[in-house]
């Protein structure tokens, strides 16, 4: 069987085909592109296909950055509306299943060996306690894992919107300075590669200074975000 995995961001949309044997998954063509670049999925996934010379597709897993629902999605930061079986038809893929792309974060953390973790803080682990999942880059995303009495239950969120709530008087310095450019301000407008900027900028003119060259061209558009 011959699958095709996909993880579309807001910047960077990661690309990957795997033959699928008894079990056993032996991974493929992959690329890794700027999803600016494309007008819509359909025609960044029909560049990748066309460059790996890929054959019949059995099945597709995309995951996506923004909420899912009934087959359909839309990204975020993109804009992009993304239908699975519009997918499915165009590509003459068998199946084509979406989801929030921390929900398949959710779902990864299970297979991380001991090497690829760091503690941030020790402690006693428990091993059924709900997870969460949380990362910054083109937005904030966030998903929660349970367990339900006989396996773990990966939870979707868009919690990455919720509302920014300052703790002290600095932090009110910034939502008011946030404020004079957006209605509503939300944690993603801070935690996210175009946050950094925001608060890069709000230092600046907090402090009346004028950032060096190398700074200035480090919070450029893009380019935060192009390194998360």
């Amino acid at each position: 069987m011959r699958i095709l995995a996909a993880d579309i961001g807001g910047t960077k949309t990661v690309l990957q085909l795997a033959e699928v044997e008894s079990g056993a998954v032996r991974p493929g063509h992959r690329q890794l592109v700027a999803s600016q670049r494309f007008p819509d999925v359909a025609a960044l996934l029909e560049a990748f296909l066309a460059g790996a010379a890929a054959g019949a597709i059995d099945a597709a897993c995309l995951a996506v950055a923004g909420p899912v629902t009934g087959g359909r999605a839309q990204v975020t930061n993109l804009g992009w509306q993304v239908d699975a079986g519009e997918l499915a038809a165009r590509f003459r893929i068998g199946r084509v299943s979406l989801l929030n792309d921390f929900a398949a974060v959710g779902y990864g953390i299970e297979t991380l060996g001991p090497d690829e973790l760091a503690v941030l803080q020790a402690g006693t682990a428990e091993a059924l306690a709900p997870r969460g999942v949380i990362g910054a880059g083109t937005g904030l995303g966030m998903g929660l894992v349970v367990w339900t009495g006989d396996r773990h239950l990966v939870l979707a969120s868009e919690g990455g919107h919720v509302d920014f709530a300052p703790v002290d008087n600095e932090q009110v310095q910034l939502l008011r300075f946030l404020w004079r450019r957006q209605e509503r301000v939300s944690c993603e407008r801070l935690l996210s590669g175009a946050g950094l900027v925001q608060i890069f900028e709000f230092a600046c003119e907090r402090a009346g200074a004028q950032p060096v060259p190398a700074l200035a061209e480090a919070v450029a558009p893009g380019a935060p975000a192009e390194a998360l």
